[in-house]
């Protein structure tokens, strides 16, 4: 997905890291599911610290989908006729969403992409109604999905909602039928939290949904510079949220107050997750010699 996965490595000047707060973060873990390089990220954790996201072993045009449990074990898993597969959410009863790319060329030239959830051994297939490709990101407690889906005329990436085998299309306020936008994450509430390009300012910034109604979210450093951005990834059930801002600064976002999550020996970062505990993951990048990126969970508030 074209802004969920493009790091923008740009350093920001040192006056912009000054200005204003810094998570308090602790319980450090790092890992790579294979081997290190950019083609990995760590997308979701639920509430007992199981972690999902997808790895890339260097060499290879194999992309698996993995899910890492607490004592650090792991497991790869790859959809039937796929070339790549990710994992992106996880609810407390295991069920995990994600997406995978066929090894069918389409009358288009392309491999499209489904969605997919996965429980035990059983998986089903989703598509968004007569959409190019369709990439689920999150399944709360009550088994409700979210998501984006290709428009097949425009590719622009739209989000949606699935409950009770029902899609619906979402529009956040000032994102116009010919953007961006995407649901992230759905708690256990019922509120959504996503991105979208707001076309009266020209950048992206967050949203959530709930009870109807729309809020922009939008971290005062990424209303700066040409990569100006914020994208919320994830919230949980105590309102909390996460992401990134101009593309490739993490932070969490609690209580109303932005706070950078800044990884140790790692200036570039995304944070894709977090839990009810406050225990969060997501994927670092080292700009020093030699690049190397890992993924990591913490413990952040």
């Amino acid at each position: 997905m074209p802004f969920r996965n493009a790091f923008v490595l740009v350093v920001l000047s040192l006056s912009s890291f000054c200005d204003g707060q810094t998570a308090t973060c602790t319980n450090w873990v790092f890992f790579n599911p294979r081997q290190s390089n950019y083609d990995h990220a760590s997308r979701g954790i639920n509430r007992w610290g199981t972690v999902v996201g997808n790895t890339h072993n260097t060499g290879t045009s194999v992309y698996s989908a993995f899910v890492r449990y607490p004592n650090g074990s792991l497991t790869t898993y790859l959809a039937p006729n796929s070339s790549a597969s990710f994992f992106s959410g996880r609810n407390p009863q295991g069920v995990t969403v994600g997406w995978y790319t066929d090894t069918v060329v389409a009358s288009d030239g392309l491999n499209h992409n489904h969605g997919w959830v996965v429980y035990g051994s059983n998986m089903s297939v989703v598509n968004y109604p007569h959409a190019a490709d369709t990439f689920l990101q999150w399944i709360n407690h009550w088994g409700t999905i979210v998501g984006a889906y290709y428009d097949p005329n425009t590719y622009m990436e739209k989000a949606f909602i699935l409950k009770n085998s029902v899609f619906t299309h979402i529009v956040p306020l000032g994102s116009s039928s010919t953007d961006w936008n995407s649901a992230m994450s759905i708690n256990d509430k019922g509120v959504i939290a996503g991105w979208y390009f707001d076309t009266n300012i020209g950048r992206i910034v967050g949203f959530t949904l709930a009870n109807g109604v729309y809020t922009t979210i939008e971290n005062p450093k990424g209303k700066i510079g040409p990569d100006a951005s914020t994208q919320i990834y994830a919230i949980n059930n105590l309102g909390v949220m996460v992401g990134r801002y101009n593309f490739g600064y993490g932070f969490i976002y609690i209580n109303g107050v932005f706070k950078d999550v800044q990884v140790p020996n790692y200036q570039v970062a995304s944070v894709n997750g977090i839990n009810d505990y406050g225990d969060v993951t997501g994927t670092a990048i080292s700009l020093a010699s030699p690049y190397n990126s890992k993924l990591f969970t913490a413990h952040c508030q």
